[in-house]
């Protein structure tokens, strides 16, 4: 017997990820769009027909591991999942999903920023002014 009445198919990343780009592109500033679409290509390769339901810790875990075995950056990383976690709010936020956001909760990974900077002769004499 079919019924007239149809669950609705499982929210994907990728849906997610189409309609966040949408509410982003429009609170958002250019550059950062520009990041942003960097970010959602990436997670749309590799969590795109997923349901969000499904994603859990241990795919953003494993996924972080690689990405630090490739060379990405800590904050380069913290960033795009910050990113992923945008895309989770906003999802709920719509009603279309109530998944559980993995981001939140994870900790973040250290970052250190420092660099070693070496002045001129003229930069010095610059900066010793002003002490």
């Amino acid at each position: 017997m079919n019924s007239p009445f149809r669950l609705p198919l499982p929210y994907t990343i990728r849906e997610a990820i189409e309609s966040a780009m949408i509410h982003i592109a429009s609170t958002r500033a250019p550059g950062t769009i520009v990041t942003y679409r960097g970010h959602a290509k990436q997670f749309t390769a590799e969590w795109g027909a997923m349901p969000m339901h499904n994603l859990r810790g241990p795919h953003i875990d494993a996924w972080r591991l690689r990405q630090l075995e490739a060379g990405a950056a800590p904050a380069t990383i913290n960033h795009k999942l910050g990113f992923l976690s945008i895309v989770f709010q906003l999802a709920n936020r719509s009603g279309r999903c109530s998944a559980e956001n993995p981001v939140r909760g994870m900790d973040w990974l250290p970052v250190c920023n420092q660099r070693e900077i070496v002045l001129t002769r003229a930069q010095e004499d610059d900066l010793l002014k002003f002490l």
